[in-house]
């Protein structure tokens, strides 16, 4: 049931799980749970633009919850599909990692980062990783995907042949790199183009 897909507006009042937003120049003002941000999300006097959902409690009652941003509520809806996984335990979960974050401990099987949310046993959480995982391992083979094809790029503006930078970023990877920046610098050592920094 999700008939508002956003909404921008002023941050009336804050609290830990909600906010009030005044909606400009239209008299609304709409009381919208949130996961457990840092103050400087949805920060009070703010302008804001919040991706809604709506849904309906125990007491048959409408209540919206907003998110930062799109991929949030994307999570959030597909949380609140499991069984077991209500709406506390999904605001948990956002509360505590980003999507990204959660997608690759999923695809990871990381039992012990998902028993460390608030509500998630070790039984939940092999469920949440059967039900997300193979959509999941979709999600981060391709933003390593992307992570790899941006490093070979950068290298070979850098003057190295395809060849050698596949090569490098593979190496870099493997000793635990994990973005363009880091991972051209590891290969740029490798290669012996730049010294190692000493701690």
């Amino acid at each position: 049931m999700n008939f508002i897909d956003s909404i921008r507006g002023i941050v009336w009042e804050r609290g830990p799980t909600w906010i009030i937003l005044n909606v400009e120049n239209t008299g609304f003002f709409y009381k919208i749970e949130i996961p457990a941000y840092s103050e400087e999300v949805f920060a009070q006097g703010s302008s804001v633009h919040v991706y809604t959902y709506v849904m309906k409690n125990q007491l048959d009652e409408l209540i919206m919850f907003g998110f930062a941003t799109r991929e949030e509520r994307n999570l959030f809806e597909m949380l609140i599909k499991i069984q077991g996984v209500g709406i506390s335990i999904a605001r948990n979960i956002l509360s505590t990692y980003s999507p990204s974050e959660f997608a690759s401990i999923v695809s990871a099987e990381d039992i012990e980062s998902l028993k460390d949310i608030k509500g998630i046993g070790e039984k939940l959480a092999r469920r949440i990783i059967y039900e997300l995982k193979p959509d999941f391992d979709l999600r981060v083979k391709q933003a390593n995907s992307n992570l790899v094809l941006s490093s070979i790029k950068a290298l070979e503006m850098l003057g190295l042949s395809r060849r050698e930078a596949r090569k490098l970023v593979k190496k870099a990877i493997e000793a635990g790199m994990n973005d363009v920046q880091s991972i051209v610098t590891k290969a740029l050592q490798l290669r012996g183009i730049i010294g190692v920094q000493e701690k």
